[in-house]
């Protein structure tokens, strides 16, 4: 099988899929491999993708040690292994992925340009913003020169700036990158693939950072509509709509959308991935505002422990869950406790705002 170019291997969430309608048979054992790999990546089968995308780069590096076919598998065993929070493992494969790149095919290619891609929505996740949007517009330029500004690459280019315009507070311009993304999925996609749900998922997140929960919940509820049972990237609408149905009055639907999301998460991400810590942050502030501390407390502590662990001392993402702590903290009275935590929200506030 003649090598499929990763231009046409573009992201669905935290996995690839394939944006051809040809189905073509692989040649050889590191083919087969790397497309189980991607299969059950999409099915969220992540501990077996990642297995199987090292049995394909071990393959890969005896028989194509500085191929494409070396490249692509690199760059996609990389962008799983961002979702999984492994950035150091995450690191040394898409910078290996962009070398061979480069050498083989040039800075502008598309392949190089895919890799880019990743390259952002690791560094967004590091919380390395700046690094993040450099890499995301990079990407958007060489393929709107190359293949027009409406390819799905451009779409998930758009994603990753609008989260990190987001992530820095500037909800407007989030909010535009995220519907111009929406725009391209559903009009190459059609408005019942997957990348459409979660391009309404970004949408309603950016409504809920701007007050506007009602519209938020139409376009989650949706999403939820589009997206299969089991579908990975359903725990992120799940919760999204628990903070929808929480600032609308409706605790008890809120509760069981924060439950059903934390139970999906920890089943396919483990119990110690930052996204288990959203949803019991989530919980954190559902309690409190129940005047329910006493349950709130231990969720609070291995919310920030999680993140502590995952991402560092320094996250951007470490913000809300300290903050909500100190505020819960000092309700319970333990105010000694409340004050050791306030520097070290100082401290993550210099970091995200360094030049």
């Amino acid at each position: 099988m003649a090598r499929i170019a990763l231009i046409l291997v573009l992201v669905l969430g935290p996995f690839p899929v394939q944006e051809s309608a040809v189905e073509v048979a692989p040649d050889t054992p590191q083919e087969a491999l790397l497309e189980a790999a991607m299969r059950a990546a999409e099915e969220g089968r992540y501990r077996e993708a990642e297995r199987l995308y090292e049995d394909a780069l071990r393959e890969a590096e005896v028989f194509d040690p500085r191929g494409p076919g070396l490249a692509q598998t690199r760059a996609l065993a990389g962008r799983l292994h961002t979702t999984l929070g492994n950035w150091g493992r995450a690191e040394a494969l898409l910078s290996g992925a962009l070398r061979i790149y480069e050498e083989a095919e040039g800075p502008n290619s598309l392949d190089f340009a895919v890799v880019l891609n990743f390259l952002g929505d690791l560094r967004r996740a590091q919380g390395e913003y700046r690094e993040a949007e450099e890499a995301y517009r990079g990407s958007r330029s060489i393929v709107e020169s190359r293949l027009g500004q409406d390819h799905l690459s451009v779409a998930h280019s758009l994603e990753g700036l609008g989260d990190v315009h987001r992530r820095k507070g500037r909800f407007d311009e989030a909010e535009e990158f995220h519907r111009e993304a929406w725009r391209i999925y559903e009009a190459r996609l059609g408005g019942e693939d997957p990348r459409v749900a979660l391009s309404l998922n970004n949408v309603a997140t950016i409504l809920l950072h701007q007050g506007n929960p009602d519209e938020a919940e139409k376009l989650l509820r949706r999403s939820l509509e589009i997206l299969p049972s089991g579908h990975p990237e359903r725990g992120n609408v799940l919760s999204n709509l628990g903070v929808a149905c929480r600032r609308l009055g409706r605790d008890a639907e809120a509760a069981e959308f924060y439950r059903e999301a934390l139970e999906l998460r920890e089943r396919l991400l483990g119990a110690e991935h930052p996204q288990v810590a959203d949803t019991l942050n989530n919980l954190v502030v559902l309690y409190f505002e129940q005047g329910r501390y006493d349950e709130a407390e231990p969720l609070s502590a291995r919310a920030v422990a999680i993140l502590e662990r995952a991402l560092g001392p320094r996250h951007p993402d470490l913000a809300r869950p300290i903050e909500n702590r100190v505020i819960l903290l000092r309700r319970m009275g333990r105010e000694e406790e409340a004050a050791r935590l306030e520097p070290r929200l100082l401290e993550i506030e210099f970091h995200l705002r360094r030049p």
